[in-house]
């Protein structure tokens, strides 16, 4: 069935191995944390989560703080070009999010 949902075993089997990287604004940071989540833990946030910025307890491993590039072209602010990553040593997978302003320039 085309419209089935991938179970927690599933999504952790088929990124095993893998680098997953994604590439995106605030929304897509959001979605990046909170599929760090749930492939980590089997679940998706609850309401309670609300946290645009994650947490590295579950959602990153590293480097909050950390930029992708020095070039402030479009910002300034180190913000708008944030870089996280995220291993799944179990696995042998990682997840990477780049922060790119310039998405909804």
């Amino acid at each position: 069935d085309e419209t089935r949902a991938v179970s927690h075993e599933e999504a952790r089997c088929i990124i095993q191995g893998k680098k997953l990287v994604m590439f995106g604004d605030s929304i897509t940071r959001y979605c990046y944390f909170g599929f760090n989540y749930w492939l980590e833990v089997g679940d998706v946030p609850g309401s309670e989560y609300d946290s645009a910025w994650g947490s590295n307890d579950e959602d990153y491993d590293c480097c909050d703080g950390q930029t992708w590039t020095d070039n402030p072209l479009r910002s300034d602010s180190s913000q708008h070009r944030q870089w996280f990553y995220k291993d799944f040593g179990d696995i042998g997978a990682r997840t990477d999010f780049y922060f790119v302003q310039g998405v909804w320039y």
